[in-house]
């Protein structure tokens, strides 16, 4: 059976203390994967959600499980002692976005779920910038997309961003999800499970 906390414990004793990008972070939890479960197999399903694909979908005991990455940062110079590298982590794309993206990958694998793709998913998201958990207010042009930290969200919402100055982004998120962040190094961690 799945554990996605032992995944992000095996990631966690890690030599390097960030990932370089979320390509980077996804390529150590697939590794941390195959560790843990050597058995697991990757798929790639052309998924018909806005002809997007799910970022990482493997099968194991029976099930496939979805996850989508998101991975965010704000600008900052690290010296990892560890492996005797310095990083510069760029600002790498503004913290609107990522909440609207975070509340995409939900609806994504909610719509996965749905469709019998996937037996069950996680959205995750990692970041150096804890501000994107703060509680919005309603001048933000993002509120509707709101993860602060402890935020509870009954089932059934829909959600509107602006795509563009003429369009209007939709997304339904069809569960109830709880916002809680852990710490993972000198990041934050916010995991969401989607399906049973």
């Amino acid at each position: 059976m799945f554990d996605i906390d032992s995944v992000i414990t095996k990631l966690e004793k890690r030599k390097q203390d960030v990932f370089i990008n979320e390509m980077h972070f996804e390529i150590e939890f697939a590794k941390a994967l195959v560790f843990l479960y050597p058995q697991i197999s990757f798929l790639d399903f052309e998924y018909s959600f806005s002809r997007r694909r799910i970022d990482l979908v493997f099968r194991l005991d029976e099930e496939n499980i979805g996850i989508e990455f998101k991975y965010f940062t704000r600008s900052t110079d690290l010296l990892s002692a560890d492996v005797g590298i310095s990083l510069r982590l760029k600002n790498q794309v503004s913290s609107d976005l990522c909440r609207i993206g975070y509340w995409v990958d939900i609806a994504k694998l909610e719509s996965a779920l749905n469709k019998k793709t996937i037996n069950s998913g996680y959205a995750i998201l990692l970041t150096n910038d804890f501000s994107i958990f703060d509680k919005l207010d309603k001048n933000k042009r993002d509120f509707q997309f709101d993860i602060s930290e402890g935020l509870k969200l009954p089932s059934r919402k829909e959600y509107y961003s602006k795509k563009t100055n003429r369009t209007l982004h939709k997304v339904v998120i069809n569960g109830s999800y709880e916002f809680k962040t852990a710490k993972f190094k000198d990041l934050f961690l916010l995991v969401n499970k989607i399906g049973a």
